[in-house]
């Protein structure tokens, strides 16, 4: 009835959602870190990146954070709202964690999202460019390591520290595990291509077959433009 485009979760295991039409987006590798990186990047106190967790008053700059980094990558996304990181800071609470902050000086430049309950592991963590390059979120020198080095000393005292999804730039260990990050269902086929795009013109004819949502059966024309 509200024709939601889709729907997503993090599985516990993909066999569970596949015979519902969850298909995996994404997947993430998990690396465990013991220490410290002895590689600093040289900064002026006022430019080190710090965690610190998230107050109420600041989930409004995070979920604009995250819309503007969501925005600059992607055509379809989930709405990351204020009372979206409300929840997650309440789920998180739950495992024994929260939202972390990355900030230099006193600017909020990125979060993540953190647990304790079986040690302290982090994931999403994200950092808003410097340089404004949102197709990638640690576009900027030293990004990724000065991250690494806020999270491990904010927990300095309770290492190893669990990253899941690290991002790219960080040199990763052979023996990093990979693992489904999100599964998506679409849910009302006209609402999800509607929000879609190309970069040239591009038509084409698909038969299309949900034997869970029977709305979205039939054949379609797709016809998308820049």
């Amino acid at each position: 009835k509200r024709k939601e485009p889709f729907t997503f979760l993090t599985p516990a295991s993909e066999e569970i959602y596949v015979p519902f039409g969850f298909r995996t987006a994404s997947r993430r590798k998990e690396v465990i870190i013991h220490k410290k990186s002895s590689r600093d990047v040289p900064l002026r106190q006022k430019e080190k990146l710090y965690c610190r967790p998230a107050k109420e008053e600041d989930l409004q700059e995070a979920a604009k954070i995250s819309g503007s980094i969501l925005a600059g990558r992607c055509m379809v996304y989930a709405d990351r709202s204020v009372d979206y990181f409300r929840r997650c800071q309440k789920e998180q609470e739950a495992m024994e964690g929260g939202i972390l902050l990355f900030c230099r000086g006193n600017q909020i430049c990125g979060y993540c999202f953190t647990g304790e309950e079986y040690g302290p592991e982090v994931w999403e963590a994200a950092v808003f460019p410097q340089n404004g390059n949102l197709s990638n979120p640690f576009a900027w020198e030293g990004a990724e390591r000065q991250m690494i080095n806020a999270l491990t000393e904010y927990f300095s005292g309770k290492l190893p520290l669990k990253v899941k999804g690290p991002p790219l730039e960080l040199e990763l260990p052979e023996q990093a595990e990979e693992k489904p990050a999100t599964m998506v269902r679409i849910l009302n086929l006209p609402s999800f291509v509607e929000r879609m795009s190309a970069a040239e013109y591009v038509s084409f004819t698909l038969a299309v077959r949900d034997e869970i949502v029977p709305e979205n059966n039939g054949t379609f024309q797709f016809v998308f433009t820049p």
